[in-house]
């Protein structure tokens, strides 16, 4: 039984990767064409057991053809990954499931002319740092614990702290200290884990939006399902094991 479980298993794993290319080639190019696709995907995470598997079939179809005795079985093992991986392919994992799961769909976001000290008591009450900010209705950057330590960084240089009252500053006072540019990106909230990580790995990318409208807008808060950032990172990748 062990034996045309596996076979089954190993078939569907090859049907979902021809779905997935629009192609007829083989399980055995597709899994190095996977592999080599990007740098996280479930074929990549799991290759030693996908190796084994795709020799262990090619010495199943050989002793069918041959009559050979019986000198390979699939462990459960084997069955189990496959199982695991061809689930992972046809129903890939989004950014909104994973937020959903961390109980992080909701996020805080502040007005260009909020205090600073708003932002401080928020981060020490929600332990986030990174907050959207809003020009009204119109998104304007990030603020973050990074850029508050630009700011006073850039007060220190000066010799500013004298006098200073923090009931008085704004946020618009901090927001030109921020590394926002090309280290933030928006992303759809159905955007895969895999390819949330292509964005992140070898790039300035530290932030991304994950957004409700599927031509990534922000008109408002509302717009933002959530916030990923390179923490995350390590997680996604268990997730797609």
């Amino acid at each position: 039984m062990s034996q045309e479980e596996f076979l089954k298993v190993f078939n569907d794993l090859e049907q979902t990767l021809q779905n997935k290319y629009d192609t007829m080639e083989t399980i055995y190019d597709l899994l190095e064409r996977e592999k080599n696709a990007i740098e996280n995907n479930p074929i990549k995470a799991n290759w030693e057991i996908l190796d084994i598997a795709r020799r262990l079939r090619n010495i199943l179809a050989h002793e069918t053809k041959t009559n050979l005795p019986v000198v390979a079985t699939p462990s459960q093992q084997i069955i189990d990954v496959l199982k695991r991986v061809t689930y992972a392919y046809q129903y890939p994992k989004t950014l909104a499931d994973f937020l959903i799961e961390r109980e992080r769909e909701s996020i805080l976001s502040f007005q260009l002319q909020d205090r600073l000290t708003a932002v401080l008591k928020a981060i020490h009450e929600k332990h986030f740092n990174q907050f959207p900010v809003f020009d009204g209705d119109g998104y304007v950057g990030l603020i973050s614990n990074n850029g508050i330590a630009n700011w006073l960084a850039h007060l220190s240089e000066k010799g500013s702290f004298s006098g200073l009252d923090l009931q008085d500053v704004k946020i618009a006072e901090i927001l030109p200290f921020e590394e926002n540019g090309d280290t933030v990106i928006s992303l759809s909230k159905e955007s895969s884990l895999s390819e949330t990580l292509h964005h992140f790995t070898g790039t300035k990318v530290r932030v991304a939006l994950v957004c409700h409208r599927k031509n990534l807008s922000i008109h408002s808060p509302a717009d933002i399902a959530g916030i990923i950032t390179k923490s995350d990172i390590g997680q996604m990748v268990k997730d797609l094991q």
